[in-house]
């Protein structure tokens, strides 16, 4: 293997390889490796004060994670922008906050539907895309079945769009109501009881 110019049989990333690195005794590269080090104890840090925090939101947690696609940062991480669902009348209103609403365009009795607003909160968005992306590759839902309806009329990045909002809509109402998500059968019916 050869990564910059240095030839290697073993893996750069693994402790094997960091060892080996660190027996050239390069200036250089020791200096890169300690700082990746330091990098590391910072990201253990880190990654115990999300668990101690997290803590408080096990069951949302575990709600978000009987998605396909969502694991534990992700479910962290979406439960982290939208704070306090409550605070959402409806879907739809989670879904505007998220910027996934469609921006709308009057003019006298002419309505035009243009692409998502991207006004709101674009952490949320993006995580809720990327685990779309995820979940349509692992998934039999009634998300991946509009994204393929979707994708055949207008394309992928649509479709991706399209799936997010379904998705930041089902969030709602699962986290609202306390229930999982619906497996093979298809999504929480949304908006509906």
């Amino acid at each position: 293997m050869i990564r910059k110019g240095i030839r290697s049989e073993i893996n750069l990333w693994s402790k094997e390889g960091m060892r080996w690195l660190k027996g050239l005794n390069i200036p250089v590269i020791n200096r890169g490796i300690e700082i990746m080090e330091k990098i590391n104890e910072c990201i253990k840090e880190i990654d115990k004060e999300i668990e101690r925090i997290a803590v408080r939101y096990e069951e949302e947690i575990r709600i978000l994670m009987s998605i396909p696609g969502i694991g534990r940062y992700s479910a962290c991480m979406i439960i982290s922008e939208i704070g306090e669902v409550d605070r959402f009348e409806d879907g739809e209103k989670l879904t505007s906050y998220a910027g996934l609403a469609a921006g709308i365009e009057k003019s006298g009795n002419i309505t035009r539907y243009r692409g998502i607003t991207r006004e709101g909160n674009r952490y949320l968005r993006w995580i809720l895309i990327e685990v779309v992306h995820i979940h349509i590759r692992i998934a039999d839902s009634g998300i991946t079945r509009l994204y393929k309806r979707v994708k055949e009329k207008k394309g992928k990045k649509k479709a991706i769009v399209a799936s997010a909002r379904k998705l930041c809509k089902a969030i709602y109402y699962m986290l609202k109501r306390k229930e999982e998500f619906k497996g093979k059968g298809g999504i929480l019916i949304v908006g509906m009881r």
